[in-house]
């Protein structure tokens, strides 16, 4: 009877802590997902902090990216062209130039120069010459800056039509070579050399005519890089 009764309470341990240790997998398993969960949800609250932290150092790069005081955008004149156009009446070029990138410019030239009807007094009686007319100019340029070491050095060209009146224009392809110097901060002063070739069209006596110069083709150009 003795031994039947400490095998029945030896039973009764086991199966306590057999139970026992069923209850705790249970509850391991019920918690293993919330632990996954919550160690999720802390990873990523760790990666949007770090995010956070990143953005602005990356907008700052951003905004940082281009030198200070470097103008993109910029205005020429020839000054050989202005100077002489007030005297032979020949047309004075300004340019729009944009730099694409630090070795790069592309200009957009124009110009205009308009002659006066020429008047004389014939017998008290002014008579007019009907000689006035307007000289337009409108082209491209494209200028190539070289890696020299003293002066900045370019080499490029540039594509003009001239409309002279309603009878005469013509179409000019230069070649230019070009040392710059910047004389004060974003003012830039080149000289230039080249090839020019210049196609004429004209008509004389309702007779169309055309001929083709060329030759060298110098200058002066100051530009102003504003923006």
């Amino acid at each position: 009877m003795k031994k039947m009764f400490l095998a029945v309470l030896t039973s009764l341990a086991l199966c306590s802590y057999g139970f026992a240790q069923d209850d705790e997998e249970e509850y391991e398993e019920d918690e293993a997902p919330a632990k996954v969960v919550k160690k999720a949800a802390v990873e990523e609250e760790e990666e949007e902090e770090e995010a956070e932290e990143e953005a602005p150092a990356k907008k700052k790069e951003k905004k940082s990216s281009r030198k200070p005081g470097e103008a993109i955008l910029g205005f020429g004149i020839d000054m050989s062209d202005a100077i002489i156009g007030g005297i032979d009446g020949s047309v004075a070029r300004f340019s729009v130039i944009y730099k694409l990138n630090s070795n790069m410019e592309l200009s957009a030239i124009f110009g205009m120069y308009h002659h006066g009807e020429t008047t004389a007094d014939v017998n008290g009686t002014e008579v007019g010459a009907e000689d006035n007319y307007t000289a337009l100019s409108i082209g491209v340029g494209f200028d190539y800056y070289l890696g020299t070491p003293i002066l900045p050095t370019s080499i490029g060209g540039q594509v003009i039509y001239d409309s002279f009146d309603e009878d005469n224009s013509a179409l000019e392809f230069n070649i230019l070579f070009g040392a710059h110097a910047e004389v004060v901060k974003n003012f830039v002063v080149s000289a230039q050399i080249g090839l020019g070739i210049n196609y004429i069209m004209g008509k004389e006596s309702d007779t169309d005519t055309s001929r083709l110069d060329f030759g060298f083709a110098p200058g002066i150009k100051a530009t102003w890089y504003a923006f």
